[in-house]
């Protein structure tokens, strides 16, 4: 009994200090909308997103639209009314039940009353990152505006892991770049050839520090299909030993050498695939969260962003995520500052979503 009067206090007191910041209606959406979305047992949704869906109930309804190019799932609410547009950059495309949580969330956004879409990549499935990409993103964001049922003023990005990064390099798109509402990075790289280097010297950069890092199985694979990549597509036989002698080398020192020399094909792509490139020329309000225990992507990739971006932004560096997904909330965590902090960034979010 004790323990339940300290968290209606707590979440009392977190309801009076929103009042106090922000319109009292998007104070009880902002709980809301953390309630439905926080980490829950996975629920059957069937095949990939991706796959034709046609589930209609009560609250959801889902359409695929397959244009030329992107390939892309879209969802939204059953009814005529209009509502807010979401583009969800999925990243390296999840497999098992990491992708039955990310379509079981999707799930949970269209029920908030959000139209939802995705775009289908073979590249992104086989973990290669290409700027066809950012054009297919920009494709999407095109996509939702010409949607009858979705306020066109108010389409935004979501981007998970690589996936953040690929949504804010499409946002700079002069096509879009005036009209997205928000970007909503999680866990995103800022330069592809640092988050190399992370990667194959284990480590990453910290307050002007070498920090061990211990990169997952996952990442690795990326990374080592993308260097085979380059190695493919270097045209001299120079190139292609250049780009090997770096797939071999784990001395930090040595790898920034190398990619000062890099041959200027693989220079160029790594350049067009760097949020850094664009840093001036995004003008959303842009959502950084990141996990300190990331082992995909360093967190120190979001710190540069945020020290870099010119416009309004709010970053939360959290120490309960791990890449993208965090740990399910505990009693003890309603004490935490982090706590707060995520929900002043959440409420700030859907002030921008809505």
């Amino acid at each position: 009994m004790k323990k339940f009067l300290i968290v209606i206090f707590i979440l009392l007191t977190g309801i009076i200090f929103l009042f106090i910041i922000t319109p009292w209606r998007m104070t009880f959406k902002t709980f809301n909308f953390l309630l439905s979305v926080l980490p829950v047992e996975v629920v059957d949704f069937k095949e990939d997103v991706i796959q034709e869906i046609h589930q209609k109930d009560q609250q959801t309804a889902f359409y695929v639209f397959r244009p030329a190019s992107p390939d892309a799932s879209l969802g939204g609410p059953a009814d005529e009314s209009k509502y807010p547009g979401m583009v969800v950059s999925l990243g390296i495309h999840p497999k098992g039940a990491e992708g039955e949580n990310l379509q079981n969330f999707f799930q949970r956004l269209v029920q908030n009353k959000i139209v939802v879409v995705t775009v289908d990549s073979q590249l992104l499935k086989e973990s290669l990152i290409d700027p066809k990409e950012i054009e297919n993103l920009v494709e999407a964001f095109q996509l939702l505006e010409k949607q009858p049922y979705v306020y066109s003023n108010k389409i935004g990005f979501f981007g998970l892991s690589v996936g953040s990064s690929l949504a804010f390099l499409a946002a700079a798109d002069p096509a879009i770049q005036d009209k997205v509402k928000y970007i909503l990075w999680t866990g995103g790289y800022f330069d592809a050839k640092e988050l190399i280097q992370n990667v194959l010297s284990k480590s990453f950069i910290y307050q002007k520090e070498i920090i061990p890092w211990d990169p997952s199985p996952r990442i690795q694979e990326v990374v080592e299909k993308n260097l085979e990549r380059f190695s493919q597509e270097e045209k001299t036989i120079e190139g292609k030993d250049f780009i090997e002698k770096i797939k071999e080398t784990t001395n930090r020192t040595e790898l920034e050498k190398f990619f000062q020399d890099l041959p200027p094909s693989t220079a160029q792509l790594l350049e067009s695939i760097s949020p850094k490139t664009v840093i001036s020329e995004v003008k959303a309000p842009l959502f950084i969260l990141h996990g300190k225990k990331d082992q995909l992507i360093p967190f120190p990739h979001s710190i540069l962003l945020s020290e870099m971006y010119p416009g309004q932004k709010i970053m939360v560096l959290s120490d309960r995520y791990g890449h993208v997904s965090p740990e399910k909330p505990t009693f003890k965590d309603l004490f935490s500052k982090e706590f707060w902090q995520v929900i002043y960034f959440s409420n700030k979010l859907l002030a921008e979503i809505f």
